[in-house]
């Protein structure tokens, strides 16, 4: 009985609406016709675009040409990659001057020295950045790796000095000079050594594959050509003005006056 007096009441509402006031009641009808259909068809339209899409996917972009790729990679520069830090607590720097080199200057310094390594990117041309159709894939061709700069901390300090007394010449403002150089030259090797070189190529690959698989969405492969470039002048400083480094006894260089 409950559920038949329901949609009694409804047409008894909608009866008493429409002889009330018949225009009203038609305008009513009319709105809820366009919401109604309005409503069909954006659920049909939505749903046929999502079946559209489903089985018609949009083709992914990638910059597949290679100079947007050379650009790209250009724009680094110079990639400094690795970078290396040594204290060198104990340079002992050895003047030998006056007659006979009998004259003795020395002092003992606390150093820091940092090492940079890396390859400049800005010199590549279009040949070194290859795109290979049939494996879908990039191989990109970089200069090898370079010390980049040798660059001594200002803090330093010299903790312990002699200065020869009577006639004999005194160097105590060379030998913060000398004692800056020498520790370039052995932090250096010392550098080369523990593979700082070795150390960028491995750094190069790693974020350039990263950078290129970004940009991309392809594999790359990174080879190397000779850099003909030299290292950064700063690794490889030219002896300070007016002297000489001895080397007979390797474990004891010591400067002297041209």
């Amino acid at each position: 009985m409950f559920l038949f007096t329901i949609p009694q009441k409804i047409l008894f509402t909608f009866t008493k609406w429409f002889l009330t006031s018949p225009v009203t009641f038609i305008v009513a009808l009319i709105v809820v016709a366009i919401v109604f259909i309005g409503t069909l068809y954006v659920s049909i339209t939505s749903g046929w675009n999502a079946l559209f899409a489903a089985l018609n996917p949009e083709p992914q972009v990638t910059f597949l040409d290679s100079p947007t790729v050379l650009r790209s990679v250009k724009a680094m520069g110079e990639f400094v990659s690795v970078s290396y830090q040594f204290a060198s607590a104990d340079t002992f720097v050895d003047i030998h001057a006056g007659p006979l080199n009998s004259c003795a200057n020395w002092g003992k310094f606390a150093y820091v020295v940092e090492v940079q390594a890396g390859t400049d990117l800005s010199t590549l041309s279009a040949s070194d950045v290859v795109y290979n159709d049939d494996t879908k894939s990039f191989t990109i061709i970089i200069p090898e790796p370079k010390l980049t700069i040798c660059n001594v901390n200002d803090n330093y300090s010299r903790y312990d000095v002699f200065l020869p007394g009577g006639f004999c010449p005194k160097y105590d403002s060379d030998l913060a000079v000398l004692g800056e150089h020498q520790v370039i030259e052995t932090q250096r090797e010392v550098a080369l050594q523990e593979g700082i070189l070795q150390a960028s190529r491995r750094e190069n690959e790693e974020t350039l594959s990263t950078f290129f698989q970004s940009i991309t969405g392809q594999p790359v492969t990174i080879l190397y050509k000779e850099d003909t470039s030299s290292p950064d002048a700063s690794c490889y400083p030219s002896l300070p003005l007016g002297w000489s480094l001895k080397e007979e006894n390797p474990s004891a260089p010591y400067w002297t006056r041209n």
